[in-house]
């Protein structure tokens, strides 16, 4: 495991949490271990992320500029 891109891939999750997430909302953050494996979930109130989007957010440069208003 790469700690510099497993730090910036949280960061990025957490960040996206914020920006998502109507003020006064829930983010949620848990980190736990699993027989030999340590899950990290990031949960929170906003949106989320639309189906036909989901396939699309592992691309390298991807990014989606829909305002959700």
């Amino acid at each position: 495991m790469d700690e510099r891109w497993l730090k910036e891939a949280i960061h990025n999750l957490v960040d996206n949490a914020i920006k998502y997430t109507d003020e006064g909302s829930n983010i949620l953050i848990k980190a736990f271990k699993k027989d030999e494996n340590t899950i990290i979930q990031i949960c929170d109130d906003g949106n989320g992320i639309r189906d036909n989007d989901k396939e699309k957010i592992f691309r390298k440069f991807y990014r989606n500029f829909i305002s959700w208003g």
